[in-house]
């Protein structure tokens, strides 16, 4: 009985002793055994007298008794914090999914996005990137072997850019083999034909020529040479060409102009072009 008196007008209290009889500090004991039923079924919050109350049991000692606690809450604070645990659990869970990200995007994403801009630049700019190593130990992998097939293919482009300027120099060479001896049989029968004319002046403007052509042909057989160098060297073939055709070609040649004469171009390529 003190122990009833002692309770809050908003608790009560009840006690069920094994024999099925029921102590009330408030209400009729016999109507309590409908809400003492729910609460060991496990319910949280029962209804009494038109009010929600708060429940907990607890059995006091094996075979003695069980105790049966409520208390007054208010629907709207059960539902307060049950928001406000929501609140914070969804606030946690965005904190972890924020952390994951980050760290997903410090360690895959930003490797890959950079490995993707290489890509690009190596196509677009026809440029050799290099990235940098990341601190995870597979990205690190990925990098290195990013930077090393960039310098394997850096290597073989050089190498096949070399190669293909060996093979034009070559072919080049050969060309200019083949058209100095031809050329030089040619030019003695004219000569000689001129002597046997005895066209003096033909012969003198014919050696001339000729000493024009070869030293160019000696001198210049490599490399690049200024536009109005090659020209030059063109207008002696030509001039050597219409002695011994005489009437049957005419060549006009026009001067070459001012910004262009020191463009560089390779040795003895108008040459060909003119005689074929």
């Amino acid at each position: 009985d003190t122990l009833f008196r002692e309770m809050a007008s908003d608790e009560i209290l009840w006690i069920a002793e094994p024999d099925g009889t029921v102590h009330a500090s408030n209400g009729a004991a016999q109507d309590a055994k409908a809400c003492m039923a729910q609460i060991d079924a496990g319910a949280q919050a029962v209804t009494w007298d038109g009010r929600e109350y708060a429940a907990l049991t607890t059995q006091i000692e094996d075979g003695v008794a069980r105790v049966y606690y409520l208390t007054r809450i208010e629907l709207n604070a059960i539902h307060a914090m049950s928001l406000g645990f929501s609140l914070a659990l969804l606030a946690c869970c965005l904190l972890v999914c924020a952390t994951f990200w980050l760290s997903v995007s410090r360690l895959i994403r930003r490797p890959l996005k950079a490995l993707a801009g290489a890509f690009r630049e190596m196509e677009t700019d026809g440029s050799w990137p290099q990235i940098e190593r990341a601190s995870t130990r597979d990205m690190a992998e990925i990098a290195d072997s990013f930077n090393h097939m960039v310098m394997v293919q850096r290597y073989l482009v050089e190498q096949r850019r070399k190669n293909e300027m060996m093979a034009r120099q070559a072919e080049l060479k050969l060309l200019q083999a083949q058209i100095n001896p031809h050329f030089l049989y040619n030019s003695f029968f004219l000569m000689n034909n001129l002597l046997q004319l005895r066209d003096y002046e033909a012969v003198e403007n014919l050696t001339e020529n000729l000493g024009l052509y070869f030293r160019y042909i000696f001198m210049n057989a490599d490399g690049m040479k200024p536009l109005k160098d090659e020209v030059g060297h063109a207008v002696a073939y030509a001039n050597i060409q219409r002695m011994r055709f005489m009437d049957r070609i005419s060549i006009h040649v026009e001067s070459v102009p001012a910004e262009w004469e020191n463009e560089p171009i390779p040795a003895i390529v108008i040459q060909p072009l003119l005689e074929n």
